[in-house]
């Protein structure tokens, strides 16, 4: 992605309108790391020369932040230190965060203003997931509780100004963030986080009827239609490749706590299927609720994707939103 010269100013004057920044002589925190209250255990990881110590922190979230007497679970999060005064990179990840313990990863945001980063795995992801499994505490709401706690926990020994950031589910992420917690960052940075208002999100598709030419978008269609023409002959080759790849198809099994949010809360985007109809034999409906894997009919609620809207335009201050030129996800 192309960075402009001016978000980097944009960023910098946010983040150091305050005053100068000094070097600061790199201490370990480690120690101070597992006095805070709630951390189970912090471990010691191999990093580059970016940061010259990565931790992976084991923290205690209450499944139910409503309740004082909830059940918990233990919420993976990453910590890049750079310096106890120096910014520090929030990640409000939307998946699994597991490539951050990558002694190569450092978040762009990072490397401009030589920060920390604290990276989140979104709960009911990887080694982030509660159990029993209760999807119904699987909301922006308890996540955007469990970034803020995390928030709260890193500021004790990271003091510097905070800057929340995450691409695609995880710019979402930083969006219900700011919604729920204002003032818990200086700045937000969601990288091509949607606003979707339903499980097909409407503006997706005029959106991508109106880029790059029509000459273009006809060519595309055609190659699709020839695709789904010939799919008698092309499945057993694709088929074929995956499994000398050793690739496999899973039920859902990674990508059902995505699926669940889509379905309940944050909505996805739908496909243009006009004038090809007749080459879907097996499946009707195209809006994903078919990957429902529970017992329970999801109910769609676009009320919180519309408070979320309504608040950002309002007091989404300090907040620089980066899309890509002719990403569908610019259109909500």
């Amino acid at each position: 992605m192309k960075i402009y010269p001016n978000f980097l100013l944009i960023l910098w004057m946010l983040i150091f309108i305050s005053g100068k920044v000094y070097p600061q002589p790199i201490i370990s925190i480690k120690g101070e790391l597992e006095n805070l209250k709630g951390v189970k255990s912090v471990e010691i990881l191999n990093c580059d020369t970016f940061f010259p110590e990565k931790y992976l922190v084991q923290v205690e979230q209450p499944i139910n932040h409503k309740n004082k007497n909830s059940p918990t679970f233990t919420q993976r999060v990453w910590v890049g230190f750079k310096g106890k005064t120096k910014p520090t990179v929030f990640i409000t990840e939307g998946y699994i965060g597991a490539y951050a313990g990558n002694p190569r990863y450092v978040n762009e945001l990072c490397t401009y203003l030589d920060a920390n980063m604290v990276l989140v795995e979104h709960r009911f992801f990887a080694g982030s997931t509660p159990g029993p499994l209760d999807w119904k505490y699987h909301t922006i709401e308890q996540s955007a509780n469990d970034h803020h706690h995390v928030n709260q926990l890193m500021k004790q020994v990271l003091t510097g100004k905070y800057i929340s950031t995450g691409i695609s589910k995880g710019g979402q992420a930083t969006m219900y963030y700011k919604y729920y917690f204002p003032d818990d960052v200086d700045v937000s940075v969601p990288y091509v986080g949607p606003l979707n208002f339903s499980i097909a999100d409407k503006r997706i598709n005029p959106f991508i009827n109106n880029i790059n030419g029509e000459v273009c978008r006809e060519k595309i269609r055609n190659f699709q239609i020839l695709c789904l023409e010939r799919q008698d002959k092309l499945m057993p080759a694709f088929n074929a490749l995956t499994e000398a790849e050793g690739y496999h198809y899973e039920s859902m099994g990674q990508m059902w706590p995505f699926f669940y949010q889509a379905l309940t809360q944050i909505g996805y985007y739908g496909y243009d299927t006009t004038g090809m109809g007749q080459y879907f034999d097996d499946v009707h409906d195209l809006t994903f609720s078919f990957f429902n894997i529970t017992d329970k009919k999801l109910k769609f609620k676009k009320k919180y994707m519309k408070r979320v809207d309504k608040f950002l335009k309002k007091n989404g201050d300090n907040m620089i939103y980066i899309y890509g030129e002719f990403d569908p996800w610019s259109a909500p």
